[in-house]
């Protein structure tokens, strides 16, 4: 069992946007339909591997921006942090979270043109 729309009902519940609620379901869809695709068939079978796996095959692989996968690995570490509150897990399993850079630019300080 995953849980999912005891999740989204948590989310509703903290008065969140339908658009972000949307965002937080897309990416746990998209993780709970990769684990069961191997065979996963609950929240508490997923181990570190499973996350790094999924990272490795899904969001490394396809052509979205640094700044849409680190957002699906917040939403996915917010998933399994519902689940230890809501005592459905010990522990969740790791997921690691890297802040995209973002290119800050040098700017060229302009010429000082006279009036």
């Amino acid at each position: 069992m995953w849980y999912l729309d005891e999740f989204l009902t948590h989310l509703h519940s903290r008065q969140l946007s339908i658009r972000t609620i949307k965002i937080y379901r897309l990416h746990a869809d998209r993780f709970i339909h990769f684990c069961e695709d191997r065979g996963i068939r609950s929240c508490n079978a997923v181990t570190d591997d499973d996350v790094h796996r999924f990272i490795v095959d899904v969001l490394d692989r396809q052509s979205h921006t640094p700044e849409w996968n680190y957002v699906a690995l917040l939403c996915l570490g917010r998933y399994f942090a519902f689940l230890v509150e809501e005592s459905i897990l010990f522990a969740p399993p790791s997921i690691p979270v890297k802040k995209p850079r973002y290119s800050s630019g040098s700017y060229r300080a302009l010429d000082k043109h006279p009036l």
